[in-house]
């Protein structure tokens, strides 16, 4: 029994790794959705998350500082 609740453990480690949360470094792979140009994050953009909202809509958004200190706000997919 104590096998089976280290390995449950080490599996949510290890998932816990793989999602995005503050602090992490990463790279947009998918072209937005965004109506207007001016919203669209452009794809291989990287930059810090600071922070993680989710909308109204249920919609789980990322505040993203890439590199030259602009804001980016990509929805994020697991």
């Amino acid at each position: 029994m104590n096998q089976i609740r280290k390995l449950d453990g080490d599996i949510s480690i290890e998932f816990a790794k793989l999602e995005p949360s503050p602090g992490k470094v990463v790279r947009v792979v998918k072209e937005s959705r965004a109506k207007k140009a001016s919203r669209r994050v452009r794809v291989g953009v990287e930059g810090i998350i600071k922070k993680l909202h989710t909308n109204d809509w249920g919609q789980t958004k990322a505040i993203i500082m890439d590199r030259d200190g602009n804001q980016l706000w990509p929805a994020v997919e697991q």
